[in-house]
């Protein structure tokens, strides 16, 4: 007879971008829940659903499911959650409210906090939710890519999931803890991290204008929310920075060297998306020009990350991380159009163990943060 107990799980969802709708539509989907009921003895349960104008979940007792099918219809009509208003309350405040409220009915629920935002200012939000027991799922990068001594308590928690932070739902983050709980070195992390730059440079080669296809993959939900994060480097700077320190280098924002694939003009922090967007034009030439001699190379053009391992010298043990433009041999892994990454370890270090697929878009990402859940709960339901 298995030993493994029954799990209720109370998820509160922050964020309503495609990644948080994409998550909310599995909570509601009666086929996924009984799914997890029945594989991992868990039953999962959207409490709340907060976004920056709407809370839905703390009126009465536990909302039914129908209020966030309901929700997630007033979001296709309206980009709203519901009609009543906005919050009225900082983040930190509505975090407390629900604690309160998963405690008084449902006391003996596994509490997970889900942050889908792209936003830097849930952080406190995060360890807060910490403080009142929550485990926490991220598949904002932001809270985990700041200065070190601001987030060196989300850093390596097993209290802390975001598996989706940095390959989606590709499981980067459990193949480097399964290196790391081997005792395994790192000499060098390397990839392709940004699926919407591996499609971008792809239809580049094809000989779509640069301009054009950041627009499209803008248009399909690819990028960030402003798209400045994804050619600015910032995107895969912050996921690069992550795997870094889950490896126990404790780096700064500011060691990450980064490559911008943008104007400088357009660096401005007051330039809209769609302005943005339209200067990118200036680009067209010269990133044409670099693909194309790329493939007169036999090669082709790639924005890769690496983190390196410094193996003598006076710095020797610490680790250098540059992201950007590299022309990479034709046939490689790098070289296909999906996310990839390449570990290279001392027990490794000639055949790299590589990890590879989709890493980008709404439903893919959704797949990492959903992981992370039922791992917290099969996590639970193993506990005396």
């Amino acid at each position: 007879m298995s030993s493994h107990k029954h799990v209720r799980v109370a998820v509160v969802v922050i964020g309503a971008g495609l990644v948080g709708t994409a998550v909310v539509k599995k909570l509601v989907d009666v086929e996924t829940l009984a799914g997890w009921r029945n594989a991992v003895g868990a039953t999962v349960e959207i409490v709340g659903w907060v976004d920056s104008s709407s809370v839905v979940g703390l009126s009465g007792g536990i909302s039914p499911r129908a209020e966030f099918v309901a929700a997630l219809e007033c979001k296709a009509r309206t980009n709203r959650l519901n009609t009543e208003g906005g919050p009225t309350h900082q983040l930190e405040e509505i975090v407390r409210n629900f604690s309160a409220h998963i405690d008084r009915f449902l006391p003996e629920a596994l509490k997970v906090l889900v942050d889908v935002t792209a936003s830097p200012l849930t952080q406190a939000a995060l360890v807060l939710g910490l403080d009142l027991g929550f485990r926490v799922v991220l598949a904002n990068k932001k809270p985990l890519a700041g200065p070190w001594a601001q987030c060196a308590r989300l850093i390596s928690n097993p209290r802390v999931r975001h598996e989706s932070t940095v390959g989606g739902g590709i499981p980067v983050i459990a193949m480097l803890r399964y290196i790391m709980d081997t005792s395994d070195e790192i000499l060098a992390i390397e990839g392709q991290l940004s699926g919407t730059l591996a499609y971008v440079l792809s239809e580049v080669e094809k000989g779509v204008p640069f301009s054009k296809a950041v627009r499209t993959a803008k248009e399909s939900g690819y990028t960030e929310p402003h798209p400045r994060d994804d050619l600015a480097g910032a995107d895969v700077g912050r996921k690069v920075l992550i795997l870094a320190r889950m490896a126990g280098w404790h780096m700064e924002p500011t060691d990450v060297k980064l490559e911008s694939l943008y104007p400088p003009a357009l660096a401005d922090p007051k330039v809209g998306p769609e302005e943005f967007l339209s200067g990118l034009e200036a680009m067209d030439e010269d990133i044409a020009r670099r693909s194309a001699l790329a493939v007169s190379h036999g090669a082709t053009l790639k924005y890769m990350a690496r983190i390196e391992k410094i193996r003598s010298g006076e710095n020797i043990g610490k680790c250098t991380i540059t992201v950007g433009l590299v022309e990479v041999p034709k046939g490689s892994a790098p070289a296909s159009g999906a996310a990839y990454l390449l570990f290279r370890t001392a027990v490794h270090p000639d055949i790299p163990l590589i990890l590879s697929g989709h890493g980008a878009g709404g439903p893919c990402t959704a797949a990492g943060v959903l992981g992370d859940i039922i791992s917290l709960a099969r996590e639970q339901g193993a506990e005396p």
